[in-house]
């Protein structure tokens, strides 16, 4: 399969093996799938799940490349894993 853009999938994945590296991830039960998949307020049903997973682990970021489609959400901070990486790593340097 070739990449569209083969050079940003390579920073990408940078980024986020050091995200993933710095910290642990949430997992989810059946339930929060349950919940996210009824969730009528999104109309992205893997948002919705995403959403439910950070509320249930009471989470203070939610990273994604889709800011936009969480708008509004409240009970974390919702930001692209390079500006998650601008803010927390570029500080402590």
């Amino acid at each position: 399969m070739e990449l569209k853009n083969p050079e940003r999938t390579i920073a990408l994945r940078s980024i986020m093996t050091n995200i993933l590296n710095m910290f642990s991830v949430a997992g989810q039960d059946k339930q929060v799938f349950i919940e996210g998949v009824n969730n009528l307020k999104f109309q992205d049903i893997e948002d919705s799940c995403q959403y439910q997973a950070a509320m249930e682990w009471n989470c203070d970021y939610l990273l994604t490349f889709n800011t936009k489609d969480y708008q509004g959400v409240k009970g974390f901070k919702v930001m692209s894993p390079q500006n998650f990486i601008k803010l927390h790593v570029s500080s402590k340097k």
